[in-house]
């Protein structure tokens, strides 16, 4: 991934409601107005996937944008 920036989004529903899409206008304009990458990370939900699932799949999509990014 090449870009000055990069924000990684996550749908701060309680891990429970909502999709990256709910945010995909949000996401749209920060990375045109940033000039940044935006990453939308769709992760496991409760109460389908139990605790820890959603903060695993939230912290392997920060390890894939660190090993990702070229600095």
């Amino acid at each position: 991934m090449e870009a000055e920036k990069c924000r990684s989004n996550f749908c701060f529903s309680g891990w429970t409601v909502g999709t990256h899409d709910t945010e995909e206008g949000q996401n749209r304009w920060v990375a045109a107005h940033n000039k940044a990458v935006v990453v939308s990370v769709d992760y496991r939900m409760a109460p389908s996937f139990k605790f820890p699932y959603a903060i695993n799949d939230s912290f392997d999509v920060l390890k894939w944008v660190r090993a990702s990014l070229r600095i």
